[in-house]
């Protein structure tokens, strides 16, 4: 029996990948030159075929999407060509790299995906290695949306700003989102405590080129020594903060 289905492909670091697909009945095997050109994360069409054995192969397949913009590797040379090598779990095989003329074989670099092809986008300091495999990998974004001017914040507000609020955070963190303050007990007992949280609403608006980033990146990504901020900075450290 055989029929086409959606789904999104796994890659292996023997060569081979698998097609999971979306209706949830599972997966089926990719041979490694039916995988070639594919990147992990691809959404694909594809011929399914059930074997005698139960399992399901996934042939004839044709790409739907790709999210993945970047690629993170190292250059090869062969036959006085260009190659980008790339994680095995990323793609089972080289990409031919333009833009690299002058940079020497073994360089890690970041290279942007053009059609069938990977273009040089900087070479990237071995120091600098292990974070930029991480955010390639994983797809984190570093831009935004040109917004302009942040807008002003035009809702009427109490100025609290003379009660004692504290957070959590540490002293030489610069994105403080939530805050809580607490007054003494009155005659009665009774505390009242003040939780400060940033309306982001008031900044970005429902719609907005910013918030479809921010929906997209789902959470800021916090790494060794820097964070990637699910707002710019210029809201998430100073006018939200």
């Amino acid at each position: 029996m055989t029929d086409n289905f959606n789904g999104t492909i796994a890659v292996h670091p023997r060569g081979f990948g698998f097609l999971d697909l979306d209706d949830g009945r599972g997966s089926g095997f990719i041979v490694p030159p039916d995988l070639n050109r594919f990147l992990a994360g691809d959404r694909v069409s594809a011929r399914i075929t059930n074997t005698t054995d139960g399992r399901m192969n996934a042939t004839h397949l044709t790409l739907l999407e790709r999210t993945r913009r970047e690629l993170f590797g190292s250059l090869t040379k062969r036959s006085g060509k260009d190659w980008l090598r790339i994680y095995r779990t990323i793609s089972n095989t080289d990409w031919p790299l333009d833009g690299a003329e002058g940079v020497p074989e073994g360089a890690l670099v970041i290279a942007e995906i053009v059609n069938e092809r990977a273009r040089l986008q900087r070479v990237v300091a071995p120091a600098d290695a292990s974070l930029e495999l991480v955010r390639v990998r994983h797809d984190l974004r570093t831009s935004y949306p040109d917004e302009g001017p942040i807008a002003e914040d035009t809702l009427s507000r109490t100025d609290l700003r003379s009660l004692p609020t504290v957070t959590i955070d540490a002293p030489s963190s610069r994105d403080l989102d939530d805050a809580v303050a607490i007054l003494p007990a009155d005659n009665d007992g009774g505390l009242r405590l003040f939780v400060s949280i940033a309306d982001v609403d008031s900044r970005v608006p429902e719609g907005s080129p910013l918030d479809l980033e921010a929906r997209a990146r789902g959470t800021s990504v916090y790494l060794a020594g820097q964070v990637l901020n699910m707002l710019p900075p210029g809201l998430a450290e100073d006018a939200l903060s």
